[in-house]
Formats: structure tokens, C-alpha cells, sequence
């Protein structure tokens, strides 16, 4: 890892640590389906597929009830949003491959895209295993939304539906290997 990036790392550690968390009362935290949802906005660099390496901090009152601890949550979303950055590319990468997109048919975009693409699949395989881990037991689920050119990390609740086939979907896999 270059030492530009290590340093952007750990000045974002230091610049999150510093600032106190915010608790917000239903500002993101909506129901679709039956189900309570809580949204995380991308706030970082967001790439053209819509994936972005930084999402916003803060603290739904309402997942108090699902028994996530606040400094649980902000050290969840600080570690996804570190294992995105650290496999972003480097800012020469990215902006070289958007800029000489005109030129050259947009072939040049796919240097950046190949590290992107990477990114999103360690922040994917990071919700995966936080969700068997962490979120699961609890009633909840992580996982990353796409939208044209924007991202969100988004929690969801799992109804008794869910959880039935969750549970047939584990014991399956369990019984593949």
C-alpha cells in the first residue's frame, strides 16, 4: 500500500475518532415491506458503477433494539469503509483513466475499474462474513445497494420468512461440503 494512502487511512481513523458520532432519530431509518431498513449514504470518491469508498458514520436510534452497541457500529462502518479505501486506486490511476476515457474510447477507464471492481468484492466479502458473524443472530442484515452513480450501505430486518430461508440456505451449504 502506498504511503499516500496509508496516510489518508489513518488520518481518516484520527479524523473519525476525534468527532463525536452522531445519534439521529428516523432521519435515514424508513420501513419497506415490514421491514425497518436503516441507510448509510456514500459520502467518499464514488466511481462510475456507483460504488464509493467512504460511507457517512452516525448512529440510528432505532437499531438500539436490535442490541447493536453504538461503538459496535461505528467500528463496523470504519472497517468497511477502510477495506474500501485501502483498495481503491491511487488518485493518478483514477483520474488518468477518466481523463484519457475521451481519447481513448473509454478503454483507458478500465485500469481504474479493475481496482474498483476489486474494492467492491473485499467490501462485499467483508458485509458477508459481518453478517454471519455479527448481524444474523441479531435479526439484521448488511449489504451494499447500487444505484446509477450513487451507493449506500443499508440494514435490514429480517422478518420470520427471512430467517427460515436463511436458515434452509445455511443448512444446504453446510451440507455441500
Amino acid at each position: 500500500m502506498s504511503t499516500y494512502l496509508s496516510q489518508m487511512v489513518s488520518n481518516l481513523e484520527v479524523e473519525h475518532d476525534q468527532i463525536p458520532v452522531p445519534v439521529m432519530k428516523d432521519e435515514r431509518t424508513f420501513i419497506q415491506k415490514g421491514k425497518i431498513c436503516f441507510e448509510f449514504k456514500a459520502v467518499g470518491n464514488i466511481a462510475l458503477n456507483g460504488f464509493s469508498n467512504q460511507y457517512e458514520i452516525y448512529y440510528p436510534e432505532q437499531i438500539m433494539k436490535f442490541g447493536v452497541q453504538q461503538q459496535e457500529l461505528v467500528q463496523i462502518i470504519k472497517k468497511i469503509n477502510k477495506t474500501a479505501m485501502e483498495n481503491w486506486p491511487c488518485l493518478n490511476c483514477y483520474y488518468y483513466g477518466i481523463g484519457l476515457s475521451l481519447i481513448t474510447c473509454c478503454i483507458s477507464y478500465l485500469i481504474p475499474h479493475i481496482c474498483i471492481t476489486d474494492s467492491e468484492n473485499f467490501v462485499k466479502d467483508e458485509l458477508h462474513i459481518l453478517n454471519q458473524d455479527y448481524f444474523n443472530p441479531k435479526g439484521l442484515e448488511i449489504g451494499l445497494k447500487k444505484n446509477c452513480f450513487t451507493s449506500w450501505i443499508q440494514i435490514n430486518e429480517f422478518t420470520k420468512k427471512d430467517s427460515n430461508n436463511l436458515s434452509q440456505i445455511s443448512t444446504n451449504d453446510t451440507q455441500d461440503d
